[in-house]
Order: structure tokens, then C-alpha cells, then sequence
């Protein structure tokens, strides 16, 4: 009796808490993330200091600057 007892109150307890997530409007909502200046991609130009943007390498697979 004791054993169904426990069982029945945790998941008591475990619907509550979905039950309580499921209806929280700030979940129904997600700002867009904020665009890259260059990208996140592989094989992109990269940045100099400066704002110089270096092309060497970028579209070439496999070659990178060390």
C-alpha cells in the first residue's frame, strides 16, 4: 500500500510540474539570434584587424593560414 502510495505522488508531483510548464507563455515565444558579421560556416573569409576581409583562402578546400 505504502509502495503505490510513493509511486502515485511522484508522479503526482511530475504531471504538476509539466502541467505548469506546458502553460507558461514566455515558452511560446523565442527571439531570432543575432546574425554573424562574416558567418559560422567552414571555409570563410576570414576578419583582419582592421575590418579587412581576406579571400586567399576562402571557398579553397583543405588550405588554411597557420
Amino acid at each position: 500500500m505504502v509502495d503505490n502510495f510513493a509511486i502515485a505522488i511522484s508522479h503526482l508531483l511530475i504531471a504538476l510540474a509539466v502541467w505548469r510548464l506546458v502553460w507558461r507563455a514566455d515558452l511560446d515565444h523565442e527571439d531570432p539570434p543575432a546574425k554573424d558579421e562574416v558567418g559560422s560556416g567552414f571555409f570563410q573569409p576570414k576578419v583582419k584587424s582592421g575590418g579587412a576581409v581576406d579571400h586567399r583562402n576562402a571557398g579553397q578546400g583543405g588550405q588554411r593560414d597557420a
